[in-house]
């Protein structure tokens, strides 16, 4: 009996420390996590907003397509067009026998 009375400060020791690490590990995460709700709410309004975006992305896309091909064709008609006034004449000497 006496060797448990003995014990018993050490133990209660013990536990304060870990009641105090608790504590402050409680703390630290409160503190990490204050401003979660905070954040949740603008990732729901992120993702909601994500089908608007998605849709214009692809409104975007096909407008450059759009933009790129009349590009290409432009450069090509104008290649074709000088490519007619320069090899022309030649092609039509060749074709025409002179």
């Amino acid at each position: 009996m006496a060797d448990e009375m003995n014990s018993i400060p050490p133990r209660v020791g013990s536990l304060e420390m870990d009641v105090h690490t608790v504590k402050h590990r409680l703390s630290v995460l409160e503190e990490t996590h204050r401003d979660l709700p905070h954040r949740m709410t603008k990732v729901e309004i992120a993702v909601e907003r994500l089908p608007v975006i998605d849709k214009r992305l692809e409104q975007l896309e096909d407008q450059v397509t759009k933009g790129f091909n009349k590009v290409l064709g432009a450069v090509g008609g104008a290649g074709f067009i000088l490519g007619l006034i320069e090899f022309g004449p030649k092609l039509l000497k060749i074709l025409g026998g002179n």
